[in-house]
């Protein structure tokens, strides 16, 4: 552990230190910490790629399939919201929401099961 000096009062403190213990002064950030303890933060948005490449699974994906993309693709865009990643966030959301609208049009589309085999057997006595 190495000693520098506090950059108000001069007394010798601590590489480690984040206050001079003489004089309460904060220390500067590029001295906070000697050059081979500093750490590059780089910082992978998991969460948010998670959810976007949920969400456009969810369009690809048979209406079966989407029911279930589109709940977590919206949690995982939340979460990704959460930790920071806006872009991401906001792009799965939104892809969550297109997914919604997508199962909705398709469950229209199919209709009451009843009345698309009735459609069916009518179609079938036509051909007759």
């Amino acid at each position: 552990m190495g000693l520098v000096k506090c950059s108000d009062c001069g007394r010798e403190i601590s590489a480690r230190a984040l206050f001079c213990p003489g004089c309460g002064a904060p220390r500067e950030a590029e001295q906070a910490s000697p050059p081979s303890e500093r750490k590059s933060k780089t910082v992978v948005p998991v969460m948010g790629i998670i959810a976007v490449g949920l969400g456009l699974a969810s369009m690809a994906m048979p209406y079966f399939a989407a029911v279930f993309f589109v709940p977590a693709t919206f949690i995982c865009g939340i979460i990704a919201l959460r930790q920071g990643h806006r872009i991401l966030g906001k792009i799965s959301i939104a892809l969550a929401f297109l997914g919604l609208i997508t199962i909705v049009f398709v469950s229209q589309q199919i209709g009451d099961p009843q009345q698309v085999l009735e459609g069916l057997l009518d179609k079938l006595r036509s051909l007759r």
